[in-house]
């Protein structure tokens, strides 16, 4: 048996990626609560095009002197607090999977609402390829039941050029 340390290299790479994964969806869930209860957004107010994007990179605290600022309202709620919980959600099961952990088998399991034989959400890849059919399957029932959805319209409510012309004739 012979000893290659580069294999173990790689090797303790990988599961260093992925625990600093975990950590880093850890701060997403985090980000999350304060989202979704609090209201509450923490971003950074320098350059415009980097503020809109810096709520995804900032993960420290509001400070007075500086330009890292926290940001209320109900979008926050309503928008970035699910946002945060994906994010977060996907961090802590990538970062499982490439620490040896089953992240993508539990993260299906949870989405199956604990049913084992539900069809997978999310497939992983040991080359480090991930899929998502969740999003054709939900696409493709989305589509079918937008196309079989008929409203019956009555006699009274259609419009005028549906109806016939003497109605529109005006009394003599």
């Amino acid at each position: 048996m012979r000893f290659y340390p580069v294999e173990y290299a790689g090797i303790i790479i990988k599961i260093v990626i992925g625990w600093v994964l975990m950590i880093l969806g850890g701060s997403f869930a985090w980000k999350s609560i304060r989202a979704a209860v609090q209201g509450k957004l923490t971003y950074w107010s320098g350059f415009l095009p980097i503020t809109v994007l810096s709520p995804f990179f900032v993960h420290s605290k509001a400070k007075d002197g500086t330009l890292i600022k926290d940001a209320t309202g109900l979008w926050v709620h309503f928008l970035m607090g699910p946002v945060f919980l994906v994010l977060s959600a996907l961090f802590i099961a990538i970062g499982a999977d490439l620490a040896g952990f089953p992240g993508t088998d539990t993260l299906n399991l949870i989405i199956g609402g604990g049913n084992p034989t539900a069809p997978p959400a999310i497939v992983y890849n040991k080359n480090y390829n991930f899929r998502f059919p969740i999003f054709s399957r939900v696409g493709h029932k989305l589509l079918q039941s937008l196309n079989t959805f008929v409203v019956p319209i009555n006699e009274k409510d259609k419009l005028l050029q549906d109806r016939p012309t003497e109605s529109i004739q005006p009394p003599r």
